[in-house]
Formats: C-alpha cells, sequence, structure tokens
C-alpha cells in the first residue's frame, strides 16, 4: 500500500509540475501571410531576411505568384507550365519541421507547398501536398508518379501541413490537410537534394497564403516529449 501510494504521489507531482511549466513556443523561420500586392511579383521580396526566389519551367515571370499569394499559370498544351517560389532553406539533421500554407485552387491541374529541390516542387523532391479544382489533394514523396495518399471533396482554403522530421535514422513525414492526417512514411532518399520551401503551381489558377515554417525550441523537445511535442504541433497547424 505504501509502494502504490508513493507512486500515485509521483504522479500526481509529476501532472502539477507539467501544469505549471508555461508551453514553449515553436520558433518561426519563415512567417509571410501572403496578403501583399496583387500585381508586385512574390520573387524578389524579402521574408525572415531571406529573399524569394522563382523557379520557372515553360512559364513566365508574369504567371509567378504574386505578394498576396495569387497566380495564373494557363494550361499549356505543349509546355509543362511549372511555376515554383520558394524560400532557400538549408535542413539540419535531427529536427522537426513544420511547414504549412493555405491552398485555394480554382482552374488548372492544381497548387501545391512542399520542400523544394533542384528537380524543381514537382519533380526529384517531396514531400509536398498538391489540391486541384475538384478538391482532389494528394500527396508526393519523391517524384510526381508517387502518390502516397490523398482524399476527395475537401474544402478549398485550408490549412496544407507537412511534419518533415530529419532523425539521424531516417527521415520521416507527415502530411495533414485542415488538420487531418493524410499519410505518412518516410521520405524519399532523393530528397537528400531539398535545398528550399515553396509553393507551386502545374499549370493553375489560385491563391496560396498563410505561408509557414517554423520547428519547436530544443527545450520544447526535452520538456514535452513525443506527446508533448504532437499536441504543440497540432496546435501551431490549427492557429495557422
Amino acid at each position: 500500500t505504501t509502494q502504490k501510494m508513493a507512486v500515485f504521489s509521483v504522479g500526481i507531482a509529476a501532472i502539477a509540475l507539467a501544469a505549471a511549466v508555461p508551453m514553449a513556443s515553436a520558433s518561426i523561420i519563415y512567417s509571410d501571410p501572403l496578403t501583399g500586392s496583387p500585381t508586385a511579383n512574390l520573387a524578389g521580396s524579402v521574408t525572415g531576411g531571406v529573399t524569394w526566389q522563382a523557379y520557372y519551367s515553360s512559364a513566365s515571370a508574369s504567371n509567378g505568384f504574386f505578394q498576396d499569394g495569387s497566380v495564373n499559370v494557363p494550361d499549356g498544351t505543349s509546355t509543362y507550365n511549372q511555376v515554383v517560389d520558394y524560400l532557400p532553406t538549408t535542413l539540419s539533421n535531427n529536427t522537426i519541421y513544420t511547414l504549412s500554407a493555405t491552398l485555394d485552387t480554382t482552374a488548372g491541374p492544381w497548387l501545391a507547398v512542399g520542400f523544394f529541390g533542384t528537380g524543381g516542387l514537382f519533380g526529384g523532391t517531396g514531400p509536398w501536398i498538391n489540391l486541384d479544382p475538384s478538391g482532389t489533394v494528394v500527396v508526393y514523396n519523391g517524384s510526381p508518379t508517387n502518390n502516397v495518399g490523398g482524399a476527395l471533396g475537401v474544402t478549398q482554403g485550408k490549412t496544407a501541413t507537412i511534419i518533415l522530421n530529419t532523425s539521424s535514422t531516417g527521415w520521416t513525414f507527415e502530411a495533414f490537410y485542415n488538420n487531418a492526417l493524410l499519410t505518412s512514411g518516410f521520405v524519399s532518399t532523393t530528397t537528400g537534394g531539398i535545398s528550399g520551401v515553396g509553393i507551386g503551381s502545374y499549370q493553375a489558377t489560385g491563391t496560396a497564403g498563410s505561408f509557414l515554417l517554423a520547428t519547436p525550441e530544443p527545450a520544447t523537445l526535452g520538456m514535452l516529449g513525443v506527446g508533448g511535442l504532437g499536441l504543440l504541433l497540432a496546435k501551431r497547424r490549427k492557429s495557422a
């Protein structure tokens, strides 16, 4: 009985301590609400001290993203019209990254948010989340032909989130749309070439918003543990 009481007391004390410790916040790397000019290119503007870059494939700057998050890439009959605006990023090992943005695709194949590499947002890198006008959301990991999960009939304009864990034992990811888990798994080995995070359009018209890249502060990881970290990241996704 004494042993049980001791264990019970320790449990109560641990709960009380957890309640007394303030919730640490995530450390924001990039945050851009994408509420700027509807006529000025997003590329060339600065977020978090870093300049947005542009990647075009058979498309021009006039079809790129604007500072209000809007984009217009006309459907090409013989060309692969793709634009990606991205922020150069060097990822560290043993770190958890949360990348998110709202997506509203009005026409064309899809808009996307994800991790950018030398092959563009839609080639050779990942993971990323694509949303088409019908409300079909698809998660790609490694190449456009690697469809690893998705959902049908989702509401436009909600938040797409990717949580990337660059653990030294193997990189993993979780993909969410509107706080619902779409899929999770190991990151393709081709993702070793990740050099940025961004938003993209493949022959699509629409709007992206509330772009965010964050990572929990080191103290948060030690204080919360796995369960508490999940709650923190869920809170970040909901607030985004």
